[in-house]
């Protein structure tokens, strides 16, 4: 179970976190949350605010694996490179907070 922001604006969240989320609320925390590595991501680069796609998750979740194979071989050997310490899991957690609360859905999600 596990979600994660990729380079290009996707962000995956594989089948088995899918499956044991029980409401909207919680997905919508996992997004902000990937969101905000995303952002962070971008603005580290100097590429300014990420633009989120959902192209990926909605190909992961329609059982099209096609797309995620020729996008995820690349992916692969970037994520390889990717290291989120703490204190970069700890701002997503609170900007993702942020998001959730300024969309003015449930936080406990």
């Amino acid at each position: 179970m596990n979600a994660f922001a990729v380079p290009g604006g996707y962000i995956v969240v594989l089948r088995g976190l899918l499956e044991e989320m029980r409401t909207a609320d919680e997905l919508a925390g996992v997004l902000a949350h990937e969101i905000q590595h995303r952002a962070a991501t971008a603005l580290d680069q100097g590429a300014g605010a990420a633009t989120i796609s959902t192209g990926l998750l909605i190909t992961a979740v329609s059982g099209d694996v096609s797309g995620v194979m020729a996008y995820g071989l690349e992916g692969a050997r970037v994520l390889g490179q990717l290291r989120y310490g703490c204190a970069a899991e700890e701002e997503a957690d609170a900007r993702g907070m942020q998001l959730i609360l300024a969309a003015g859905l449930d936080p406990r999600g």
